[in-house]
């Protein structure tokens, strides 16, 4: 069907649970009896949307401006995020604008789906001003996807060190891992993580002993 599908699996992307199902969902993740899989929900809906979009690529552009739209929702993020990183180049300028999104949550997902298109490297410069961003959850996913990525060290790594010393325990753990996959070219954060092995979080210390290994660097605690 080509692109004449993409009405059809937007309509399955935006497909979301009623309260009540998750209500029912999260109890029943509480030790209930009942097991979370005999609940139905339409997660596998929405995730064989996002695939029919992955299919299609950057032909999918007329989805783009609908999936920022399903941002804005817990449900239907991720898909959303998904389905935008596949498209691709053509989805990049909605995803910069949605990066200024006065709703985190947004920014969040602007922030993923730029991680998902592996070649998002213009866009560096929007992901390092998101390392500075108010939430953390922003400040957290832009660590990984400048991790993930592993380009521009000179100018990504101290950017990241400066998140080391981030006051939300998981952004200093995620800058962390993220410093660690420049491997050899992380050495220069070497001091920093050596003193986050001291950190009173067990996530960041962890995570630094991690990154100072594949840096090179013997990771003893003394």
């Amino acid at each position: 069907m080509g692109t004449n599908a993409l009405p059809y699996l937007l309509r399955m992307v935006a497909r979301k649970d009623s309260s009540a199902i998750l209500r029912l969902r999260a109890w029943a993740g509480k030790g209930s009896i009942v097991r979370r899989w005999w609940i139905p929900t339409h997660y596998i809906d929405r995730m064989r949307g996002a695939a029919g979009i992955e299919a299609l690529g950057g032909e999918a552009a007329p989805a783009a401006p609908e999936l920022i739209r399903m941002l804005n929702d817990e449900q239907t993020e991720y898909p959303a995020a998904l389905g935008l990183g596949a498209i691709g180049p053509p989805a990049i300028p909605l995803l910069v604008q949605t990066l200024n999104n006065r709703t985190a949550w947004i920014r969040m997902g602007a922030v993923q789906a730029l991680n998902f298109m592996h070649g998002a490297e213009a866009e560096i410069p929007d992901l390092l001003r998101c390392l500075d961003d108010s939430d953390p959850g922003v400040r957290e996913g832009a660590a990984i996807a400048l991790g993930d990525m592993r380009k521009q060290p000179d100018r990504v790594v101290p950017k990241l060190m400066e998140r080391l010393a981030d006051p939300n325990s998981s952004v200093r753990a995620d800058a962390a891992l993220a410093i660690g996959l420049f491997e050899a070219q992380a050495r220069r954060a070497v001091p920093k993580l050596r003193e986050l092995q001291n950190d009173s979080s067990a996530e960041v210390r962890q995570q630094a002993t991690i990154a100072l290994e594949k840096a090179g660097v013997v990771s003893t605690n003394q």
